[in-house]
Protein backbone atom coordinates (compact mmCIF):
# COMPACT_ATOMS: atom_id res chain seq x y z
CA UNK A 1 0.00 0.00 0.00
CA UNK A 2 1.30 3.41 -0.94
CA UNK A 3 2.07 5.58 2.09
CA UNK A 4 -0.03 8.79 2.30
CA UNK A 5 1.72 11.75 0.83
CA UNK A 6 1.20 14.05 3.80
CA UNK A 7 3.00 11.52 5.99
CA UNK A 8 5.92 11.36 3.60
CA UNK A 9 6.07 15.15 3.49
CA UNK A 10 6.11 15.38 7.28
CA UNK A 11 8.87 12.78 7.48
CA UNK A 12 10.96 14.73 4.98
CA UNK A 13 10.35 17.95 6.91
CA UNK A 14 11.39 16.34 10.20
CA UNK A 15 14.44 14.79 8.55
CA UNK A 16 15.45 18.08 7.03
CA UNK A 17 15.04 19.91 10.31
CA UNK A 18 16.77 17.20 12.39
CA UNK A 19 20.22 15.65 12.25
CA UNK A 20 21.48 14.69 8.76
CA UNK A 21 21.46 10.96 8.07
CA UNK A 22 25.23 10.77 7.49
CA UNK A 23 26.09 12.57 10.74
CA UNK A 24 26.17 10.89 14.17
CA UNK A 25 25.69 13.09 17.27
CA UNK A 26 28.68 13.09 19.53
CA UNK A 27 29.16 13.84 23.22
CA UNK A 28 26.98 12.91 26.21
CA UNK A 29 23.23 12.83 25.58
CA UNK A 30 21.48 15.28 27.90
CA UNK A 31 17.88 14.14 28.51
CA UNK A 32 15.30 16.59 29.78
CA UNK A 33 12.54 14.45 31.32
CA UNK A 34 9.81 17.08 30.87
CA UNK A 35 10.67 17.79 27.23
CA UNK A 36 10.89 14.04 26.38
CA UNK A 37 7.51 13.27 27.95
CA UNK A 38 5.77 16.19 26.24
CA UNK A 39 7.25 15.28 22.85
CA UNK A 40 6.08 11.65 23.03
CA UNK A 41 2.60 12.79 24.16
CA UNK A 42 2.39 15.16 21.18
CA UNK A 43 3.41 12.38 18.77
CA UNK A 44 0.72 10.04 20.16
CA UNK A 45 -1.91 12.78 19.81
CA UNK A 46 -0.76 13.50 16.26
CA UNK A 47 -0.99 9.79 15.37
CA UNK A 48 -4.56 9.69 16.69
CA UNK A 49 -5.49 12.69 14.60
CA UNK A 50 -4.17 10.93 11.48
CA UNK A 51 -6.68 8.07 11.74
CA UNK A 52 -9.65 9.87 10.06
CA UNK A 53 -7.33 11.41 7.49
CA UNK A 54 -5.80 8.05 6.58
CA UNK A 55 -9.23 6.43 6.31
CA UNK A 56 -10.43 9.20 4.00
CA UNK A 57 -7.43 8.82 1.71
CA UNK A 58 -7.83 5.07 1.53
CA UNK A 59 -11.51 5.52 0.68
CA UNK A 60 -10.61 7.97 -2.07
CA UNK A 61 -8.24 5.43 -3.58
CA UNK A 62 -10.94 2.78 -3.41
CA UNK A 63 -13.52 4.98 -5.12
CA UNK A 64 -11.14 5.68 -8.00
CA UNK A 65 -11.40 2.09 -9.19
CA UNK A 66 -10.18 -0.32 -6.54
CA UNK A 67 -12.43 -3.13 -5.57
CA UNK A 68 -14.52 -2.86 -2.42
CA UNK A 69 -12.72 -5.79 -0.82
CA UNK A 70 -9.35 -4.16 -1.37
CA UNK A 71 -10.73 -0.98 0.12
CA UNK A 72 -11.81 -2.78 3.26
CA UNK A 73 -8.44 -4.47 3.52
CA UNK A 74 -6.69 -1.14 3.07
CA UNK A 75 -8.86 0.51 5.72
CA UNK A 76 -8.30 -2.41 8.09
CA UNK A 77 -4.55 -2.30 7.47
CA UNK A 78 -4.46 1.42 8.06
CA UNK A 79 -6.39 1.05 11.31
CA UNK A 80 -4.03 -1.72 12.45
CA UNK A 81 -1.04 0.45 11.62
CA UNK A 82 -2.48 3.34 13.65
CA UNK A 83 -3.29 1.06 16.60
CA UNK A 84 0.22 -0.38 16.52
CA UNK A 85 1.62 3.12 16.33
CA UNK A 86 -0.48 4.16 19.30
CA UNK A 87 0.63 1.08 21.28
CA UNK A 88 4.25 1.72 20.49
CA UNK A 89 3.78 5.36 21.49
CA UNK A 90 2.28 4.39 24.85
CA UNK A 91 5.12 1.94 25.47
CA UNK A 92 7.64 4.58 24.47
CA UNK A 93 5.94 7.06 26.80
CA UNK A 94 6.22 4.58 29.70
CA UNK A 95 9.88 3.88 28.90
CA UNK A 96 10.61 7.58 28.60
CA UNK A 97 8.83 8.29 31.89
CA UNK A 98 10.84 5.56 33.61
CA UNK A 99 14.06 6.84 32.05
CA UNK A 100 13.18 10.40 33.02
CA UNK A 101 12.55 9.29 36.61
CA UNK A 102 15.89 7.45 36.67
CA UNK A 103 17.71 10.45 35.24
CA UNK A 104 16.05 12.73 37.78
CA UNK A 105 17.07 10.44 40.65
CA UNK A 106 20.65 10.32 39.37
CA UNK A 107 20.73 14.09 39.05
CA UNK A 108 19.50 14.52 42.63
CA UNK A 109 22.05 11.99 43.94
CA UNK A 110 24.85 13.64 41.94
CA UNK A 111 23.91 17.09 43.23
CA UNK A 112 23.83 15.82 46.82
CA UNK A 113 27.25 14.18 46.39
CA UNK A 114 28.69 17.40 44.97
CA UNK A 115 27.29 19.37 47.92
CA UNK A 116 28.84 16.94 50.39
CA UNK A 117 32.20 17.07 48.60
CA UNK A 118 32.14 20.88 48.61
CA UNK A 119 31.26 20.93 52.32
CA UNK A 120 34.17 18.54 53.03
CA UNK A 121 36.57 20.77 51.09
CA UNK A 122 35.42 23.87 52.97
CA UNK A 123 35.69 22.06 56.33
CA UNK A 124 39.21 20.84 55.55
CA UNK A 125 40.35 24.30 54.41
CA UNK A 126 39.01 25.83 57.63
CA UNK A 127 40.81 23.13 59.66
CA UNK A 128 44.12 23.88 57.93
CA UNK A 129 43.77 27.59 58.73
CA UNK A 130 42.81 26.81 62.33
CA UNK A 131 45.83 24.49 62.70
CA UNK A 132 48.21 27.20 61.49
CA UNK A 133 46.75 29.80 63.85
CA UNK A 134 46.87 27.47 66.89
CA UNK A 135 50.45 26.43 66.09
CA UNK A 136 51.45 30.11 65.98
CA UNK A 137 50.01 30.56 69.49
CA UNK A 138 51.90 27.49 70.73
CA UNK A 139 55.16 28.77 69.21
CA UNK A 140 54.67 32.13 70.92
CA UNK A 141 54.56 30.29 74.27
CA UNK A 142 57.70 28.32 73.45
CA UNK A 143 55.86 25.05 72.74
CA UNK A 144 56.32 22.77 69.76
CA UNK A 145 53.65 22.93 67.02
CA UNK A 146 51.26 20.10 66.29
CA UNK A 147 52.45 18.22 63.21
CA UNK A 148 50.28 18.65 60.12
CA UNK A 149 49.22 15.47 58.27
CA UNK A 150 51.23 14.52 55.21
CA UNK A 151 49.84 15.49 51.76
CA UNK A 152 47.18 13.08 50.59
CA UNK A 153 46.20 12.03 54.12
CA UNK A 154 42.48 11.65 54.90
CA UNK A 155 40.62 14.82 55.82
CA UNK A 156 39.82 13.26 59.22
CA UNK A 157 43.51 13.46 60.20
CA UNK A 158 43.55 17.18 59.42
CA UNK A 159 40.49 17.70 61.63
CA UNK A 160 42.13 15.78 64.50
CA UNK A 161 45.36 17.79 64.22
CA UNK A 162 43.54 21.14 64.07
CA UNK A 163 41.31 20.38 67.07
CA UNK A 164 44.29 19.06 69.06
CA UNK A 165 46.23 22.27 68.40
CA UNK A 166 43.27 24.45 69.42
CA UNK A 167 42.83 22.56 72.70
CA UNK A 168 46.55 22.81 73.54
CA UNK A 169 46.64 26.51 72.64
CA UNK A 170 43.66 27.20 74.91
CA UNK A 171 45.06 25.08 77.76
CA UNK A 172 46.74 27.06 80.55
CA UNK A 173 47.20 24.54 83.34
CA UNK A 174 46.99 21.44 81.07
CA UNK A 175 45.72 19.22 83.86
CA UNK A 176 43.55 16.23 83.04
CA UNK A 177 40.43 18.08 84.19
CA UNK A 178 41.24 21.19 82.14
CA UNK A 179 42.05 19.17 79.01
CA UNK A 180 38.86 17.13 79.42
CA UNK A 181 36.74 20.28 79.64
CA UNK A 182 38.35 21.79 76.53
CA UNK A 183 37.93 18.55 74.56
CA UNK A 184 34.23 18.36 75.47
CA UNK A 185 33.69 21.97 74.36
CA UNK A 186 35.56 21.38 71.07
CA UNK A 187 33.58 18.23 70.23
CA UNK A 188 30.25 19.91 70.98
CA UNK A 189 31.14 22.84 68.70
CA UNK A 190 31.79 20.58 65.68
CA UNK A 191 28.87 18.63 64.16
CA UNK A 192 31.42 16.75 62.06
CA UNK A 193 34.82 16.11 63.57
CA UNK A 194 37.01 13.83 65.67
CA UNK A 195 35.67 11.84 68.59
CA UNK A 196 36.74 12.47 72.23
CA UNK A 197 38.76 9.22 72.14
CA UNK A 198 40.69 10.36 69.07
CA UNK A 199 41.46 13.73 70.64
CA UNK A 200 42.48 12.18 73.97
CA UNK A 201 44.98 9.91 72.20
CA UNK A 202 46.39 12.73 70.04
CA UNK A 203 46.79 15.13 72.99
CA UNK A 204 48.39 12.48 75.22
CA UNK A 205 50.90 11.60 72.48
CA UNK A 206 51.75 15.27 71.99
CA UNK A 207 52.29 15.93 75.71
CA UNK A 208 54.44 12.82 76.04
CA UNK A 209 56.68 13.97 73.19
CA UNK A 210 56.52 17.66 74.14
CA UNK A 211 56.14 18.14 77.92
CA UNK A 212 54.78 21.60 78.68
CA UNK A 213 57.26 24.09 80.18
CA UNK A 214 57.14 24.86 83.88
CA UNK A 215 54.73 27.60 84.75
CA UNK A 216 55.43 30.68 86.88
CA UNK A 217 55.54 30.45 90.62
CA UNK A 218 52.22 30.92 92.27
CA UNK A 219 51.33 33.61 94.77
CA UNK A 220 52.49 33.18 98.34
CA UNK A 221 49.93 31.34 100.39
CA UNK A 222 48.59 32.16 103.82
CA UNK A 223 50.66 31.01 106.84
CA UNK A 224 49.69 27.62 108.14
CA UNK A 225 48.54 26.73 111.62
CA UNK A 226 51.15 26.50 114.38
CA UNK A 227 52.35 22.94 114.81
CA UNK A 228 52.78 20.94 117.98
CA UNK A 229 56.09 21.38 119.90
CA UNK A 230 58.67 18.86 118.72
CA UNK A 231 60.47 16.45 121.14
CA UNK A 232 64.26 16.55 121.50
CA UNK A 233 66.24 13.99 119.49
CA UNK A 234 67.56 10.88 121.14
CA UNK A 235 71.24 9.87 121.29
CA UNK A 236 70.63 7.15 118.74
CA UNK A 237 69.02 9.62 116.32
CA UNK A 238 71.96 12.00 116.78
CA UNK A 239 74.50 9.23 116.18
CA UNK A 240 72.65 8.13 113.03
CA UNK A 241 72.59 11.70 111.78
CA UNK A 242 76.35 12.11 112.40
CA UNK A 243 77.14 8.87 110.61
CA UNK A 244 74.98 9.82 107.63
CA UNK A 245 76.55 13.28 107.44
CA UNK A 246 80.14 11.96 107.62
CA UNK A 247 79.32 9.39 104.94
CA UNK A 248 78.26 12.17 102.59
CA UNK A 249 80.92 14.66 103.79
CA UNK A 250 84.06 12.75 104.91
CA UNK A 251 86.48 15.00 106.89
CA UNK A 252 89.92 15.79 105.39
CA UNK A 253 93.10 14.08 106.71
CA UNK A 254 94.69 15.75 109.72
CA UNK A 255 98.33 17.02 109.97
CA UNK A 256 101.23 14.63 110.42
CA UNK A 257 101.71 13.79 114.12
CA UNK A 258 105.02 13.93 116.12
CA UNK A 259 107.13 10.78 116.25
CA UNK A 260 106.20 8.46 119.07
CA UNK A 261 108.62 7.31 121.83
CA UNK A 262 111.36 4.89 120.86
CA UNK A 263 111.25 1.33 122.03
CA UNK A 264 112.89 0.70 125.40
CA UNK A 265 116.12 -1.14 125.67
CA UNK A 266 115.92 -4.68 124.62
CA UNK A 267 113.02 -4.03 122.14
CA UNK A 268 113.13 -3.39 118.42
CA UNK A 269 110.41 -1.32 116.57
CA UNK A 270 108.57 -3.12 113.77
CA UNK A 271 105.68 -2.06 111.50
CA UNK A 272 102.62 -4.21 112.07
CA UNK A 273 98.86 -4.23 111.65
CA UNK A 274 96.63 -5.22 114.54
CA UNK A 275 92.99 -6.26 114.20
CA UNK A 276 90.71 -4.57 116.70
CA UNK A 277 86.97 -4.43 117.22
CA UNK A 278 86.95 -1.12 115.34
CA UNK A 279 88.87 -2.59 112.42
CA UNK A 280 92.52 -3.00 111.43
CA UNK A 281 95.05 -0.58 113.00
CA UNK A 282 98.50 -0.10 111.52
CA UNK A 283 101.44 1.06 113.62
CA UNK A 284 104.82 0.32 115.11
CA UNK A 285 105.24 -2.45 117.63
CA UNK A 286 108.17 -3.00 119.93
CA UNK A 287 109.38 -6.51 119.89
CA UNK A 288 112.08 -8.17 121.89
CA UNK A 289 115.32 -8.63 120.14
Amino acid sequence: MTEPRHLLDEDRTEHAAGTPADETPTGPLEVDPVVASERIRDEIQAAGEQVPRAAAEVEAVAVSGARRTSWRIAVFSALIAVVVSLSLGVAALQIASSAASTVADEQVARAAAEQRAEADRDRTAAAVSSLQQANAELAARGQSPVSAPSPGAPDSETLVAATTARVLAACQVCSAAEIGRLVAVAVAAQPVGPSPAELATAIANYLQANPPPAGRNGDKGEPGDKGEPGRPPTAEEIQDAVTAYLAEHPPPAGPQGAPGPACPDGFTPKQATVLTTDGPVSGVLCRTT
